[in-house]
């Protein structure tokens, strides 16, 4: 009998429940063993400890699997932790102590501890600080000293109340709660919250009895909405990436509260005073009156541009930028190695590459990358040929430059790779004697865009557009599956699913 009735479906529908988590399991579950491997794998607590299952205070094993589950409907199996250490914090308050600083920090998603980046600032210092909890940053440490904010993982076998994180639309004039004090929120933007209070750094601000934000100074807090972009922007790149997106997966994301998805669809141009922009969703141009240097090279990222190189007060400078499109604001950031103008730039998803260009007195074959967690620049090998004008992509993990012109003036007609931490020469050449042709990379296959738009196919070029005059742009950028080019900074053109060039939109 207990072979025949393994196979059988023996319950409708199962409800697994760990510390207040439940999780529908839609697989049918047919014996105890397939039961305990689909907790672990939606539970990441359990990973190497023991546990118990009950259903209705009674335990379930494997000799009761089949009797306990057998004709059930709706079926709720509740998980208990084996010499798990459960402690009662009042809602995860704690205090944190480390170098004579004592600051507050709570308890929140995914059992880690939130606080300020002045009491934790490394994971040496989270090991060393003294705390209501054992802290441990080998589980999870994650800081940002822009935000002020450190998260940090507890000890195995410890867990506390947690305090959930809510993204909510606040506005000014709504009732805020720190230290279970009633405060109205005077104003705030997607980073900042600011109010008339004081309280120990590192207390929470909540919402609804929710977190929205953490008090860093005197009528100052952190808004979380900008700890989530930041959490989102490192979440495929960070050493703990798959953590990153699990605490991220139990945040409560309130109706209203816009994506980053419906954020950041902008495109940018370089124009005399700042940027063009471009909402490919209301199709709308705005200017961005900023001031960055002229000539500067413009790169598209997914949440806004940036900016580098160009000229200030007639010098060729080594400026370097971030334009943020939640905010529409201008970060600077560290100046690159080497002043250029007239280079090429392109963005990884761990850094920025510039290419050669002209450095203020010659053309210069000296390249660098700036790595964005760090905020560092490094030099890397110098390109074989130097270039003026010349633009660079990253396609398949691999960087690519085309075009441009020599230091004679003379097209240069040689792509080249950078592989090995070296520039090699393809032998496929650019199909276009152009100094302004573009290169980039569909997904699939490497484009250049001149006066048509040509696709790499076996070592060849071949045509996929027909030749437009208005061709090169001076500026393109590809979002959504689409190729935009801006013409101008006020006229724009997109290549999609119709195959074919087609207007959309003029700006003022």
């Amino acid at each position: 009998m207990g072979s025949c009735c393994g196979t059988q479906t023996s319950y409708n529908k199962l409800s697994l429940n760990l510390q207040g988590k439940t999780t529908e399991i839609p697989k049918k579950i047919t014996n105890f063993n397939e039961l305990q491997a689909e907790a672990r794998r939606n539970y990441r607590q359990l990973t190497n400890k023991e546990f118990t299952m009950k259903i209705n205070e009674n335990p379930l094993t494997n000799d009761n699997f089949f009797q306990y589950t057998k004709g059930k409907g709706k079926l709720t199996i509740t998980i208990d932790i084996e010499n798990d250490q459960a402690i009662d914090l009042s809602g995860g308050y704690i205090s944190i102590k480390s170098d004579e600083l004592e600051h507050a920090g709570f308890v929140t998603n995914f059992n880690l501890v939130m606080t300020t980046n002045k009491v934790l600032p490394s994971p040496e210092k989270a090991l060393q600080a003294k705390s209501d909890l054992q802290l441990d940053p080998k589980v999870f440490f994650y800081r940002n000293s822009a935000l002020s904010f450190s998260l940090v993982g507890l000890q195995a076998g410890i867990r506390a109340e947690p305090l959930p994180i809510l993204c909510t639309k606040l506005h000014p004039g709504d009732k805020i709660s720190i230290n279970n004090t009633t405060v109205t929120l005077i104003s705030l933007d997607p980073y900042k919250l600011v109010y008339k209070y004081n309280a120990i750094p590192g207390t929470p601000i909540l919402y609804q009895g929710k977190v929205v934000g953490m008090h860093i100074s005197n009528n100052i807090g952190v808004n979380i909405l900008g700890v989530i972009e930041d959490l989102k922007s490192v979440s495929t790149v960070h050493l703990f990436s798959s953590q990153i997106n699990e605490f991220l997966h139990e945040v409560i994301f309130e109706e209203g509260i816009p994506s980053s998805e419906s954020r950041f669809h902008f495109i940018y141009c370089p124009k005399e005073n700042g940027l063009s922009s471009y909402n490919i969703i209301s199709q709308e141009f705005k200017n961005v009156d900023i001031k960055i240097p002229k000539n500067s090279v413009v790169a598209q990222a997914e949440t806004g541009a940036y900016i580098s190189g160009g000229k200030s007060d007639n010098l060729v400078c080594k400026k370097f930028y971030f334009f943020d499109s939640y905010t529409f604001t201008l970060f600077e950031k560290h100046e690159m190695i080497t002043a250029r103008e007239n280079h090429a730039m392109a963005i990884m998803s761990t850094g920025v590459y510039v290419i050669s260009g002209f450095n203020g007195s010659e053309l210069t074959n000296e390249c660098e990358y700036f790595d964005i967690k760090k905020n560092v620049w490094y030099p890397i090998y110098p390109i074989n040929l130097p270039r003026n004008g010349a633009t660079a992509t990253v396609f398949l993990e691999n960087l690519y430059v085309a075009g441009g012109l020599r230091p004679n003036g003379s097209f240069c007609e040689n792509i080249e790779k950078f592989v090995n931490n070296r520039w090699e020469n393809l032998k496929i050449k650019a199909p276009e004697s152009l100094g302004n042709i573009k290169i980039f990379g569909d997904g699939q296959k490497m484009m250049i865009l001149g006066k048509s738009l040509w696709r790499s196919n076996n070592e060849e070029w071949e045509t996929i557009s027909d030749e437009k005059q208005e061709l090169p742009g001076k500026h393109i950028a590809i979002l959504m599956n689409k190729l935009y080019v801006f013409v101008n900074p006020r006229n724009l053109l997109v290549w999609g699913n119709e195959s074919e060039w087609r207007n959309v939109g003029r700006g003022k």
